[in-house]
Order: structure tokens, then C-alpha cells, then sequence
């Protein structure tokens, strides 16, 4: 029985036309990629059928982000090992997070809100949300629409004059895009749309991170206060459990313009703050539109409210977007975790009544 890890690469090998080319071929001439060349060439049943370029028949293509010999140094600096002591199962979840499903090319990526992307990364570790349409899922077991996302948008060229961000991909040879993974660290994507059997093959700078659960992606973002809510109120393990959650999470400024209620508010109300900040549906920020309204666990609405590049939840600006999440023992959703800063002179009482806002259908 094929591993997850092998079907996915067993898609990405498929022929795209007579004049085929292995990924190992197409990348061979890259002298910036040599560390993957060489990897791919070592570890042939880790690389599988990526190095196959006959295969019979097309049912998928998709995209590849390489990562350049200088991702591989910053990793083996991460885990404190040389780069030939980077394990083959320490690398898979990596690979498989950079398998990108279906075509992602330059002129994919000049839409101002950014693009989500589904990715071969699946299984409870990593991953174990539900996908819906709007990512192209079925919704049956084995979608390759089904595995953890990955985000991309252009980098800022400019604004327009109705001050909205403007993105002029497709006028530059190899455009940069920011590519957001897990704990919502951004890596540099250089857009080559460079050809092979299977698709397409982009260059990134870094490895993605690989996505936590939501409480410790709250840890590592040094959200002490809103962290502190969840141990007060015994929150935190039910909310890593949760399937598709959005954390709307304020930053301890916000708690602290409140009066620090972590620490002030009776559990009764704390509860309900957390829980006012928290829906049970994974918000990407491309897919929020002006004026839709969502109903948090307190079972109350908040509103989306769009301003040019700005998008606001109730009176919260958010200043960090899609922060991808995921717990890693049972039912783990995808999470992202959006920092919100709360402007001056708003009280404790302001963050869990502000949702007497029209209750507008989307």
C-alpha cells in the first residue's frame, strides 16, 4: 500500500506531454539547487517516482517549491545537525508541505488578497481538517485537496489611487511572493514557472514551517495573555481538539488597554471573551468579503468590514493573517491565529458586547 507521502509523489511524476522531463532533470542545471538535486539523487525511495518520467496516463499536475541550497543551512542550523545528518524522515513532512496541488504559476499569484493552496502535507500529525469546495475538495477520502494549505501573495509594489495594495507580478521576469506556512512564518517564493512531467517548479528560500497546535502557536507568537485566558479557563486543550477553528487573538497591548482582564475578569466573563474570539470555521483572509458576519462560540456575530488592504473584525484591525495552526494528537484542524489590535479606549466590557452589528447574510 502506497504511504501518502508516495502517492503524492507518484502524482507529481505523471507526463505532461511526449517531450517529457524528470523533476531531478529540470532542476539539474540550477547550480542554487544542488543540495535537492543531490538529496533526490541519494534517496531514491524517498525521491520515488519524482524521478520517473514515463508514466501512462495524466490525472493531476502540480507544483513543486524547491527549496535553494541555502533553506537547506538554515535547517540544519535549526536542528543544530550538518546537512548530511538531516534524516530522510525529518525532511519528509517538508517535502510533502512543498508539493503544491495543481498549477501554480506567476499569473496565479497577482490577485491583491493572496492565494490559498492546498498542499500533500496530510495525516493527524500535521493535518487532519475538513476541506470544503471552495479549496477544490470533494470532500471524499483521498482528495488531494484535502491536505494542509499553504498561502501566497505577491509582495507590495505599490498602491493604487484608491489606496488599495497594488501587485504587478506579471510584469516582472521572476517575481517574490511571500509564502506563509505553519506558525505563519513568511519564506521568499521566486516565481520561475519553469516546466517539468509533472508540473511546475517554483524556488523558495527557506523551508516552510511545519504547522503546532493552536496553543502553542499562541506560545511561540509571545501572546501571553490571551494564552493565560485559555490555561485560566481550561479553554486551551478543548480548542486544539476543535476542527476548523479561527482564532481571532488579541495581542497583550489589546489585553492591557482592557485592564488586563487574564487576570481582573471572573472566569465567567473570561470565558466568554475567549470564546467571543473564536469561530468554528477556518477564515482564510482571501476568502473574507466586506460585510459577512460569523457567529463565534459565545454564540455571538461579529463582522468582516474591509478597507482597502485593512481588514477589520467588529472595530479590530488584524495585523497578522493566516497564521496556520494544527494540533498534533487527535482531530487536529486547521487553525490560523490573527493578532488583533484593539484601538484606544475600549474596556474589557467593549471586547465581549462589541457584536451589535448587522446580522448580514453571505
Amino acid at each position: 500500500m502506497k504511504t501518502s507521502f508516495t502517492k503524492a509523489l507518484w502524482l507529481l511524476s505523471i507526463v505532461s506531454s511526449a517531450q517529457s522531463q524528470s523533476l531531478l532533470d529540470a532542476i539539474s542545471n540550477f547550480t542554487q539547487l544542488s543540495n535537492f538535486t543531490t538529496l533526490l539523487r541519494n534517496n531514491p525511495g524517498l525521491a520515488g517516482a519524482l524521478l520517473t518520467s514515463n508514466a501512462s496516463s495524466l490525472t493531476t499536475k502540480s507544483t513543486v517549491l524547491v527549496p535553494d541550497n541555502s533553506a537547506f543551512t538554515k535547517l540544519s542550523v535549526l536542528y543544530n545537525v550538518s546537512m548530511g545528518n538531516l534524516s530522510v524522515e525529518r525532511l519528509e513532512p517538508y517535502l510533502q508541505y512543498h508539493l503544491l496541488v495543481g498549477t501554480v504559476l506567476s499569473q496565479n499569484l497577482s490577485a491583491p488578497e493572496g492565494i490559498t493552496v492546498p498542499t500533500f502535507l496530510t495525516g493527524p500529525t500535521f493535518n487532519n481538517r475538513s476541506a470544503g469546495e471552495s479549496l477544490g475538495s470533494t470532500g471524499a477520502d483521498g482528495d488531494v485537496h484535502n491536505g494542509q494549505v499553504v498561502f501566497l501573495q505577491a509582495k507590495n509594489s505599490g498602491t493604487t489611487a484608491s489606496g488599495k495594495t497594488r501587485f504587478d507580478v506579471r510584469q516582472l521576469q521572476n517575481p517574490t511572493v511571500n509564502a506563509q506556512g505553519g506558525l505563519g512564518h513568511q519564506i521568499n517564493l521566486t516565481a520561475l514557472d519553469h516546466p517539468w512531467d509533472g508540473g511546475y517548479f517554483q524556488i523558495v528560500d527557506k523551508f516552510l514551517s511545519l504547522p503546532l497546535n493552536c496553543t502553542e502557536s499562541i506560545r511561540r507568537w509571545n501572546m501571553t495573555k490571551f494564552r493565560s485566558s485559555l490555561n485560566r479557563t481550561g479553554l486551551g486543550a478543548p480548542l486544539d481538539i476543535t476542527q476548523n477553528v479561527t482564532c481571532f487573538t488579541p495581542n497583550d497591548q489589546a489585553f492591557l488597554r482592557a485592564g488586563d482582564p487574564q487576570v481582573t475578569a471572573n472566569i465567567t466573563d473570561l470565558e466568554r471573551l475567549v470564546k467571543f474570539h473564536t469561530v468554528v470555521e477556518p477564515l482564510y483572509s482571501n476568502f473574507l468579503r466586506d460585510g459577512q458576519t460569523f457567529t463565534t462560540f459565545s454564540n455571538e456575530t461579529i463582522r468582516i468590514t474591509i478597507r482597502g488592504a485593512d481588514i477589520f473584525v467588529n472595530d479590530a484591525k488584524i495585523i497578522n493573517k493566516n497564521v496556520i495552526s494544527e494540533h498534533n494528537i487527535d482531530r487536529n484542524p486547521n487553525r490560523h491565529i490573527y493578532k488583533i489590535h484593539r484601538p484606544p479606549g475600549f474596556s474589557f466590557r467593549d471586547l465581549i458586547s462589541s457584536t451589535n452589528v448587522n446580522n448580514l447574510k453571505h
